[in-house]
């Protein structure tokens, strides 16, 4: 029955919210934010994410949503260390990364206000992808982080941004993501590894360096320095195939 409600809001939140009053909005915002976190099956949970990403989508940056954004995403209160929060925390941010990332557009430069507050979520992005991309971290939840750092690394490019000076916070962000990049290159690697023990499914692995590429399509820069990593993720691809190869001939065998 969860399941079913889930898959229900994820396709017709948007539809529904706008026939919504202004208290139904309210509450029907705060029951979604109450459910992700109580939510036991990781399942049921990924799909209320997924509704909650497309809502926010639809309404940010013109609507706010502070529950969410303070609130849920960049809240610092210690649970970040645990895997299911982050992993619900990371869900969301792939869907809304590029809405709260940048400043609202307008013909205007951003206010102080703004800019200050747009420097802190890029600060608590960065400090929530880095936690969540240390060893110690699933790789479910690793690859949830590069996939919210694609997102923001795409819509902090130049090219996206209207303002001088948005521009120049953005190009400092991104500077400073460049540390994540090892961490990446390992998860890539891990992700390799582990398609072994499944008997070949790539499908993570190459979702990841499909992003990867992304990423160094958006900003050419973000990898300079990074040629052993990317060897040592080449060659574990190779050694991937190779044993996928080995363990599809030895099953023919018997």
């Amino acid at each position: 029955m969860r399941t079913s409600c889930a898959v229900l809001a994820r396709r017709q939140v948007v539809a529904l919210y706008g026939r919504l009053g202004s208290e139904s909005r309210a509450s029907t915002k705060a029951a979604l934010l109450r459910s992700v976190e109580a939510e036991p099956s990781a399942a049921v949970r990924r799909k209320v994410c997924d509704a909650i990403g497309q809502l926010a989508c639809e309404l940010l940056p013109t609507e706010a949503w502070p529950d969410l954004i303070d609130g849920l995403l960049l809240r610092d209160d210690g649970s970040a260390e645990q895997p299911q929060v982050l992993l619900t925390r990371l869900a969301i941010l792939t869907a809304v990364a590029a809405s709260v990332i940048v400043p609202a557009a307008d013909e205007n430069e951003p206010s102080a206000a703004e800019l200050a507050r747009a420097a802190r979520v890029q600060e608590r992005i960065g400090a929530l992808v880095q936690a969540s991309l240390q060893r110690t971290q699933p790789l479910g939840v690793r690859l949830e982080a590069i996939r919210v750092l694609e997102e923001v690394l795409v819509a902090s490019t130049d090219a996206e941004v209207p303002h001088a000076t948005v521009a120049t916070q953005l190009r400092a962000f991104r500077a400073r993501a460049r540390a994540l990049a090892p961490a990446m290159m390992v998860t890539v690697e891990e992700l390799l590894g582990a398609a072994v023990q499944r008997g070949g499914d790539e499908g993570p692995a190459l979702d990841a360096m499909e992003r990867l590429v992304n990423i160094a399509s958006a900003s050419p820069r973000y990898f300079r320095g990074q040629t052993a990593p990317l060897i040592s993720v080449r060659s574990a691809r190779a050694r991937t195939r190779v044993r996928s190869e080995h363990n599809v001939c030895a099953s023919a065998a018997r």
